[in-house]
């Protein structure tokens, strides 16, 4: 059986963790990134924020995954920037959740590179985007 490559894309900022093993699904490579939602406002100037994500190979395998290192975007990690289609484009299998405001926006994006995905959401937000594509 063919190795493939699995990006997880999370939404939000959160804690990536897994006790997903590579060897049991017999993946190459595991990608979970996250982005940083921009927060700067009127009252106050701050650094802007840099999403990021864990790399995790076939060496990573016994590795705890939170003792990775984290890498950074160049920008927030949103999924529309050039580095998030590059990890795109080397997956083979997208595992994402995306909100309902985008939800739309970003499944277009997944099956316009033709990708394997999983998409956790809102049977609501999945119902619209299906009927929205009779082709699909």
């Amino acid at each position: 059986m063919e190795k493939r490559f699995i990006a997880i894309v999370t939404i939000q900022r959160k804690v990536i963790s897994s006790n997903i093993s590579s060897r049991t699904l017999d993946l190459t490579k595991l990608v979970a990134s996250y982005y940083v939602p921009n927060t700067q406002n009127l009252f106050y100037e701050s650094e802007p924020e840099h999403g990021g994500y864990i790399e995790c190979t076939l060496d990573d395998v016994d590795a705890n995954i939170a003792d990775l290192p984290c890498k950074s975007f160049n920008d927030n990690g949103d999924f529309r920037s050039q580095e998030c289609i590059s990890l795109l484009k080397q997956a083979d299998i997208v595992v994402t959740n995306p909100p309902f405001s985008i939800f739309r926006e970003h499944l277009a994006q997944i099956t316009r590179y033709k990708k394997d995905f999983l998409v956790i959401g809102n049977i609501n937000a999945i119902s619209r985007s299906l009927s929205s594509n009779p082709n699909k």
